[in-house]
């Protein structure tokens, strides 16, 4: 059966979640101001290094502009780096010129087939940018590497593109079971396979990951607390059904959630 995608799926990273965790990743780099970084006698490596950071820095500061003007005396030192054409193409992700960004992804993996993380913050760009086809392929690429760091978030999101582009719903299970195998802290992930599992009527399980996911997070979104009622309504707990209701007219009067809870009250009535 193809997935008819009436379930949510967390959004695909954002490009500030990529900006961090690339500055998590060169922490041990020295910034200082330019002046004394880039005096003659410090190594081009160490250039490239520091202004790598430097624009991630930027970035995260929500500077595009200062970190392109970094980024591209990086390049100007070392061309062939793949990792500066990364951080370059998030850089023009950020200013809005998104054909640049691509430019440099491709860069990068012309450089550097085997660069996963960057393949992997290619893959997100694809996602942010709805090209969910190409990016299910690039990070079908990001899994096979089974020394990635990363590859937990990396099955996730390759679950939400599965789901975009009509996959069945077993694989889209199966990717996010990975996920969660690799990361039991990936709340969304719990979420959005308890909503599939709901769809296709296995309820038991749908609601194992709900309580996973309710043990986790407090307050309960209101995607998890609507999924609450149409579960409570299956196992017939009139307790649970009312408890989930009154949490979801306390928490959330004003979502789209508790409009679908309230219209199939009505619907019911008629």
């Amino acid at each position: 059966m193809q997935s008819r995608q009436k379930y949510h799926a967390s959004f695909p990273f954002s490009l500030r979640v990529a900006v961090i965790t690339l500055l998590a990743a060169f922490v041990t780099a020295c910034v200082t101001t330019e002046p004394k970084l880039f005096q003659d006698n410090v190594s081009k490596d160490k250039e490239v290094e520091a202004r790598v950071q430097i624009g991630l820095t930027y970035l995260n500061k929500g500077e595009p502009e200062k970190a392109i003007m970094q980024l591209k005396r990086a390049l100007d030192v070392n061309p062939d780096s793949a990792r500066v054409n990364e951080v370059l193409a998030l850089a023009f992700e950020n200013a809005q010129e998104y054909d640049v960004a691509k430019d440099h992804f491709k860069r990068m993996l012309s450089l550097d087939s085997s660069y996963t993380r960057g393949r992997a913050n290619y893959g997100y760009y694809l996602m942010r940018r709805q090209d969910f086809k190409e990016a299910y392929r690039q990070l079908n690429l990001v899994i096979a590497d089974i020394y990635y760091s990363r590859r937990a978030a990396a099955f996730q999101q390759l679950a939400y593109a599965a789901a975009k582009i009509g996959k069945k719903d077993d694989e889209v299970e199966y990717f996010y079971t990975r996920a969660l195998g690799l990361d039991e802290s990936l709340t969304s992930a719990m979420i959005d396979l308890a909503q599939i599992l709901y769809k296709n009527e296995d309820y038991a399980k749908s609601q194992i990951y709900l309580d996973r996911y309710r043990e986790k997070v407090r307050p309960s979104s209101a995607e998890a607390l609507l999924l609450g009622i149409k579960l409570a309504r299956v196992f017939e707990d009139k307790h649970d059904e009312a408890s989930y209701a009154l949490a979801l007219r306390n928490l959330y009067p004003r979502s789209k959630e508790y409009l679908e809870y309230i219209k199939g009250i009505r619907d019911a009535d008629d």
